[in-house]
């Protein structure tokens, strides 16, 4: 597992050991040319002062041949001190032992002389010629000196900077684990919000997104709950009436009783599946549960579903007929749709009386795709508008048995459109029922 306060101090201490190179680097060019600039100007000045003193020059200088010690090594010399003549004569050495040549080149240069580079001035007078030569890795040694001193402290003070950066890092990171303690004593139930009081700036958008992520738990686990609730309440009446109409066959006294015994149970299971199957269907619906989206044309589902539902208003005599169509698509859930459609459908043929009528309109607006389902039944009454979308809310018709899951199914659906849906009373006198779809933008 990655420490952040790990990595945070290897990215430190890092940043810290390149920033110390490129000091050191700059310091040393630096350095170099204050040291060279230095030298440089002490080598003219010794030029200087031997050309003002030339008359204590001494002009008898011995052969080299006459001294064994010609081959003295030039790197025992710091500094090689030499005047010559305009004829090419060597009329002073500091070192007559080193036979230093004499330059060609005018004033500075720099040459390889036994294996060890040299700086050399050379200064031409009217007499005469005064050379002054360095060995370079005299200048390399100071230079190095100076470096080392002034980086030797930061060497020494970077693993107590380590320290240091490992000891804030830790304390800067304290909010974080108080927070990670806090959630971690919590129970399986404790739904409340993190207490955001004195978190710093760079941790508030990680409790920011908790406590919302904590706030979508509570409402799915009390939609869960509540589900939970209504669907065991609901399913015990029938399951319990199943029981009696079962006791009721096993009593029956006749073939008779017992085929109205068998006729009542067939239609108490039927309504037990059809309860199970709407719930399931709620479930299904809930906002956290992803489904599938993709194109859907309007037209061409209207028109499957209600071929679907034809047979089932013809057994009362209803006529179901689409009134307008026209072309539209969305994007959505298909199934989802069709079990919506097939809903508003299904409580227009149950509610509206034998001999009615439903009709069906599909049309575009600048602003959004309104799909209308409009009946004869008897309508809702405007105070319970909004109450027929609580689950299994049946309202104060009577003779029409339902689960009250209808409506709240399709709220549920088009609510996972975006879209909108309105109850009003319909132009033909009963219920009209609006969806109305955003526009798909091209």
């Amino acid at each position: 597992m990655k420490s952040l306060r790990g990595q945070l101090l290897l990215y430190l201490m890092a940043a810290l050991l390149v920033s110390s190179a490129v000091v050191a680097v700059v310091t040393y060019r630096n350095a170099k040319e204050e040291i060279d600039e230095m030298f440089d100007a002490n080598l003219a000045q010794i030029a200087a002062t031997l050309k003002a003193g030339r008359s204590s020059y001494s002009v008898n200088m011995p052969s080299l041949a006459e001294h064994p010690q010609a081959t003295q090594v030039a790197s025992e010399a710091d500094f090689i001190v030499q005047i010559w003549s305009n004829n090419g004569i060597l009329e002073y050495a500091s070192h007559p032992h080193i036979p230093f040549p004499l330059q060609q080149q005018r004033e500075w240069s720099t040459v390889l002389f036994q294996g060890e580079r040299w700086r050399v001035y050379k200064k031409l007078t009217e007499n005469n010629t005064v050379q002054v030569s360095q060995l370079l890795k005299e200048r390399m040694a100071t230079i190095e000196e100076i470096v080392i001193s002034i980086m030797m402290p930061q060497l020494v003070f970077i693993p107590l900077f380590g320290l240091l950066i490992w000891l804030a890092v830790g304390r800067t990171m304290r909010p974080l684990a108080w927070v990670s303690m806090l959630i971690t004593k919590r129970g399986p139930n404790a739904m409340e919000p993190i207490e955001e009081n004195n978190i710093p700036v760079e941790i508030k958008p990680l409790t920011e997104a908790l406590n919302s992520l904590l706030k979508r738990l509570s409402d799915a686990l009390t939609t869960q709950r509540q589900f939970v609730a209504d669907a065991a309440h609901e399913l015990r009446t029938p399951l319990t009436a199943l029981t009696l109409q079962l006791n009721m066959i096993e009593r029956a006294r006749d073939a008779t009783e017992r085929a109205q015994a068998i006729a009542l149970y067939k239609s108490g299971l039927d309504r037990s599946i059809h309860l199970v199957q709407q719930l399931l269907t709620l479930a299904r619906m809930e906002p956290e549960v992803d489904s599938p989206i993709r194109p859907v044309k309007l037209a061409s589902l209207i028109n499957v579903c209600v071929s679907q539902f034809i047979a089932f208003a013809e057994e009362k005599s209803i006529d179901l007929g689409i009134k307008h169509i026209e072309d539209s698509e969305i994007d959505g859930d298909f199934d989802a749709l069709r079990i919506m459609f097939g809903n508003l459908l299904d409580n227009a043929i149950r509610y509206t009386p034998a001999g009615g009528k439903i009709d069906v309109i599909l049309r575009r607006t600048h602003e959004s795709i309104l799909l209308e389902v409009e009946d004869t039944g008897p309508g809702i009454p405007n105070h319970e508008y909004e109450r027929v979308f609580d689950r299994f809310y049946r309202g104060a018709s009577k003779g029409v048995r339902g689960t009250g899951l209808g409506l709240p199914i399709v709220k549920a659906i088009v609510e996972k459109h975006n879209a909108r849906l309105t109850l009003a009373q319909a132009p033909i006198g009963g219920l009209k029922a609006s969806i109305a779809f955003p526009v798909k933008e091209n």
